[in-house]
C-alpha cells in the first residue's frame, strides 16, 4: 500500500456532514486506546502515520511485511515520495486495504477533506472512506500520469461535533499511491466566488494563472473550419491540459466555445458540439483545473461576428449552463470581446441593449445586465465574468452590472494586448496607461486578464523589457492572467506535441516569436508563493 489517506466519495462525504439516512443508529464514540493518539484538525496527515494496533485496528493490508523497508514496521507498504515536502507515501495498494486515523476536533464545524494521490496505472481508480463507523460514496479518478504525479481529489465537506471521531480510508480498487489527507475548517463558501475586490476558491484569496484554448471552439456543425481551431481540436486532450498544469503551473484555463454551435435555431448547432464542449470542462476538473467557458461569436467559432450579444447568446446558454451550472469551479464568461466604444451611449447599449450606436448587424443587441439576470434564472449561481469595450480592451467608464447573487459573483475582463502603449513609452507613462484602462476598478472589484500575449501584431520597441514591470502589476492589483494561447503554435507554445514554450530571442516584431518563456517562469513563481 501507499503510505498516503485515500479518498471519500460524495455520498460518503454527506454522510460526514451529518447526513446519514434516518434508519441509520447514532455512531459509537471511538475507544480510550484511538483517543490517545487523535490528531487535532484542523491538519494534513501522513498517509503512513496511521494509528498504532497493527493489522484490523491501524491498517488492513493483504500482504505481509512493509514492501520499501522504510519508516515503520508492519504490513503498510511505504517508500520515499518525490512529492513536495518530501517523506513517504503508501504504495502497492491493493483493494480492500485500508489505513484507519483519529482526529480530534475541538471547533464544531463543516470540514473540508482533500486526498493527495498519484498513479501510472491506466483505468478508473476507486476510494472511500469510512467515519465513526459510516461508510460515505465512493470516490473515483483515472489520472494516469505515474506514480509520482501527485494530485490533490477534493472529497467533499462534512460537520464533524466538538469530539474524537475515527477516518478510515478505504482502497476499492488497486492501482495508485497515497501521500496526505488535508482537513480544514471550511469557511462555507463552495468552490469559486467574489469576496469584496477578491476572487476567493474555497473561501480563499485566488489568482487565475493559465491559458486560453481553442480546442473546443469550432462546432461539428462547421463543414470548414480554420486550421487554428482544427489542429487545436486534433491536439486537445489530457496530455495538453497536464502540460499546462504539470510543466506551467497553471490553476485555470479558458474554453472559448461557439455561440453558433450552441444556438438551437442556428444551422450549425449540433448536440454532439455540447457533449464535447461538456466533456472538455469535465476532463479539464477531473485534473483540478478551475475553467472558464467564454461564449464567442467570431471568425474561428464559425460566427456571424456580432459586435454585442444578441438573442442567439441568450439561447447558447440556455444550452450550455444546464449542463455546467452543478460545478462551481466553473466561471461563466457572458460574451467575449464586445466592441463599443467607451462613451455613454455604446456603455449603455453594452449594459441595456437596443440598436445603438451599434447596429449589431442588424439585430438588437442584449445587455450585458440581461445577460447576468437570463444566467441566473437558468439556476446558475457561478461566478459570471463580463469583458469590457473595445474589444475588452478598456473598462474605463463602465457601468457596473447588478447581481441576484448576495453577495454578488461578478467580475470583470479585459484583455491587455496593447500593454505598451508606444515606442519606449516610460514605465510610469504605461503604469497610467494600465490604471486608466482597468486598474481603477481593482479597487472595489475583481478583475481578470482573460487574453494575453506579446506577439508581433502589438509589439512596439520596448515591449519586451515591459514585460516582467507588467507582470508584477498585475500581481500587485490582483489581476489573474490567461495567455493566449496554449494550443495555437507560435504564441505562448512553439508546436501541440511538446508544449515548449516560445522565446523572445528575436524580438516580439519577429512573427513566431512571443512571450511563453516569461509566462512560463511567472506561472512557476506564483505557484512557488502559494505551496505551503
Amino acid at each position: 500500500m501507499n503510505h498516503r489517506p485515500a479518498w471519500t466519495s460524495l455520498a460518503s462525504l454527506l454522510l460526514l456532514a451529518g447526513c446519514a439516512p434516518e434508519d441509520t443508529p447514532a455512531p459509537e464514540q471511538p475507544s480510550t486506546q484511538v483517543q490517545s493518539l487523535a490528531v487535532p484538525v484542523p491538519a494534513r496527515i501522513q498517509a503512513e502515520d496511521y494509528k498504532t494496533g497493527g493489522e484490523g485496528v491501524g491498517y488492513h493490508d493483504t500482504t505481509a511485511g512493509n514492501s520499501g523497508g522504510v519508516y515503520r514496521a508492519g504490513d503498510v507498504d511505504l517508500e520515499a515520495t518525490s512529492d513536495v515536502g518530501g517523506g513517504y507515501n503508501v504504495t502497492s495498494i491493493a483493494a480492500g486495504e485500508w489505513l484507519g486515523y483519529t482526529i480530534q476536533v475541538t471547533q464544531a464545524g463543516t470540514y473540508s477533506f482533500k486526498a493527495r494521490v498519484a498513479s501510472g496505472v491506466t483505468g478508473t481508480k476507486t476510494l472511500h472512506l469510512i467515519i465513526d463507523g459510516y461508510t460515505r460514496p465512493a470516490v473515483s479518478f483515472t489520472q494516469a500520469t505515474g506514480a509520482q504525479s501527485w494530485m490533490t481529489v477534493p472529497l467533499g465537506s462534512f460537520t464533524l461535533g466538538a469530539n474524537i471521531h475515527s477516518v478510515q480510508v478505504v482502497a476499492d480498487t488497486a492501482g495508485f499511491n497515497f501521500n496526505h489527507l488535508d482537513i480544514a475548517l471550511d469557511t462555507g463558501v463552495r468552490g469559486m466566488g467574489v469576496d469584496g475586490k477578491q476572487l476567493v476558491r474555497d473561501g480563499k484569496p485566488f489568482l487565475p494563472r493559465g491559458f486560453n484554448m481553442v480546442g473546443v471552439l469550432a462546432p461539428d456543425g462547421c463543414a470548414n473550419p480554420s486550421n487554428v481551431p482544427r489542429n487545436a481540436r486534433n491536439a486537445f486532450g489530457q496530455a495538453e491540459l497536464l502540460a499546462a498544469r504539470d510543466a506551467w503551473a497553471a490553476n485555470t484555463v479558458r474554453f472559448q466555445v461557439s455561440q453558433a454551435g450552441l444556438d438551437p435555431q442556428d444551422p450549425l448547432f449540433r448536440q454532439s458540439y455540447v457533449d464535447r464542449v461538456k466533456a472538455g470542462v469535465q476532463l479539464a476538473r477531473s485534473l483540478g483545473l478551475v475553467v472558464i467557458v467564454s461564449m464567442q461569436d467570431q471568425f474561428y467559432s464559425c460566427g456571424d461576428v456580432h459586435p454585442l450579444p444578441s438573442a442567439a447568446t441568450l439561447r447558447a446558454w440556455s444550452t450550455l449552463v444546464p449542463e455546467l451550472k452543478a460545478d462551481p469551479d466553473v466561471m461563466l464568461e457572458l460574451f467575449n470581446e464586445p466592441q463599443n466604444d467607451v462613451t455613454t451611449a455604446a456603455w449603455e447599449q453594452w449594459k441595456n441593449g437596443g440598436t445603438t450606436p451599434l447596429s449589431n448587424l442588424g439585430v438588437p443587441a442584449v445587455g450585458y445586465q440581461q445577460l447576468v439576470n437570463h444566467v441566473r434564472a437558468l439556476g446558475s449561481t457561478q461566478v459570471l465574468i463580463a469583458d469590457g469595450a473595445n474589444y475588452a480592451g478598456k473598462l474605463q467608464g463602465m457601468p457596473l452590472l447588478t447581481d441576484t447573487l448576495v453577495p454578488p459573483r461578478l467580475m470583470y475582463a479585459v484583455h491587455p494586448y496593447y500593454f505598451h502603449i508606444a515606442n519606449n513609452a516610460t514605465l510610469a507613462a504605461d503604469q497610467a496607461n494600465w490604471e486608466t484602462r482597468f486598474g481603477y476598478l481593482t479597487a472595489t472589484h475583481p478583475v481578470i486578464a482573460t487574453e494575453w500575449n506579446a506577439n508581433s501584431s502589438t509589439c512596439k520597441t520596448g515591449t519586451e523589457a515591459r514585460i516582467p514591470d507588467f507582470f508584477a502589476w498585475l500581481k500587485e492589483h490582483r489581476i489573474g492572467l490567461l495567455g493566449h494561447a496554449f494550443d495555437v503554435p507560435g504564441s505562448m507554445v512553439n508546436d501541440l506535441v511538446s508544449w515548449q514554450p516560445t522565446t523572445l530571442t528575436q524580438g516580439c516584431s519577429a512573427p513566431g516569436n512571443d512571450a511563453g518563456t516569461l509566462v512560463q517562469a511567472h506561472f512557476r513563481q506564483l505557484a512557488a508563493a502559494e505551496s505551503p
